[in-house]
C-alpha cells in the first residue's frame, strides 16, 4: 500500500529519516533528544537509548545539553537518535556532515552493520566512502541527469571514477551519490 496510506506511528515505527539540517533549539540532555527517536515505540527504552549513545560513542554525554555540544557531537546525537527509533529502513541525508574523517568513517561502518538486516539508504558527498561501504550508488548529476551503477564504485582509481562517469563538459553544481546499503554477499572490498 501506499505511504500516504499507512498510520503515521506505523510508518515512524518503519522508517527513521536523518534531515540535512534541523533546528539547533532543543533545551534538554543528550539523553533526552535521543530519547524521542522512542515515542513511535510507546514511550522509553533504556536499553534501546543506551545502546545508541554507545553506538554512536557518546554515552559520557549523556547527561550535558544538546546546545553545549559541538556541530559532529550534536551530529553523532541525531544519528543515536534515529538507531534508537529502531526502524527497518534508515533514509539519512548527509549523516556525515560535521564529522571528522575518523567520526565519518565509524559512522558507515555502523550503518553498514545496521544494513545487515535493514535497508539503508543515504545521500552522500563523499564518493570515497560510498567506495567502501555501499553496495549501490545512483550519481545524480548538476543538469538533473542520473547515472545508476552497480559494481562501478568497487573497481576504478578515483581518477577513472570521476573522467568516466562525469563528462568534462558538464559543469556540475552538486555530486551526491544516493546509496543502498544491503547485504555484504554483493560487495567487493579495497583492501
Amino acid at each position: 500500500r501506499p505511504l500516504s496510506h499507512w498510520p503515521r506511528v506505523e510508518a515512524a515505527r518503519r522508517i527513521g529519516v536523518l534531515l540535512q539540517d534541523e533546528d539547533a533549539g532543543f533545551w534538554g540532555t543528550v539523553e533526552e533528544y535521543v530519547a524521542l527517536g522512542r515515542f513511535p515505540r510507546d514511550g522509553d527504552d533504556d536499553a534501546a537509548i543506551d545502546a545508541a549513545l554507545v553506538a554512536v560513542e557518546l554515552p559520557s554525554l549523556r547527561r550535558r545539553f544538546l546546545a553545549t555540544l559541538s556541530g559532529g557531537e550534536r551530529q553523532r546525537a541525531r544519528i543515536a537518535q534515529v538507531i534508537a527509533q529502531s526502524p527497518q529502513c534508515f533514509c539519512l541525508d548527509e549523516p556525515l556532515t560535521h564529522l571528522d574523517i575518523c567520526r565519518q568513517t565509524s559512522i558507515m561502518q555502523l550503518f553498514r552493520k545496521l544494513g545487515e538486516n535493514r535497508t539503508v539508504i543515504a545521500v552522500l558527498h563523499e564518493p570515497r566512502l560510498a567506495r567502501l561501504y555501499c553496495d549501490w550508488a545512483l550519481l545524480l548529476f548538476g543538469d538533473g541527469r542520473t547515472r545508476a551503477q552497480i559494481d562501478y564504485l568497487y573497481e576504478p582509481t578515483p581518477d577513472e571514477l570521476f573522467n568516466t562517469l562525469i563528462p568534462r563538459h558538464v559543469e556540475i553544481q552538486a555530486f551526491r551519490a544516493l546509496l543502498k546499503i544491503s547485504d555484504e554477499r554483493h560487495v567487493r572490498r579495497a583492501d
